[in-house]
């Protein structure tokens, strides 16, 4: 599947993710504690449908990316 997505975040604590390929469109968070519950409900999905670990599902790089200066994960 061709999939890129690129993870914004500003000064506001707003946080935007592009995505372009297969699927396009944008998706804003209002604020951190947002993004993180997508996140979580994103691998228990993820876990939930391909029936392996959420431990052994990496976060991906561009989340990681786009908090490095922020001591959240």
């Amino acid at each position: 599947m061709n999939l890129e997505f690129e993870v914004y975040q500003f000064d506001d604590h707003h946080i935007y993710v592009v995505l372009q390929g297969q699927v396009n469109g944008l998706i804003h968070f209002a604020n951190h504690n947002a993004f993180e519950l997508f996140m979580r409900r994103y691998f228990d999905f993820i876990e939930d449908y391909e029936g392996h670990i959420l431990i052994e599902t990496p976060i991906p790089e561009p989340f990681i990316d786009a908090f490095e200066d922020r001591d959240m994960f």
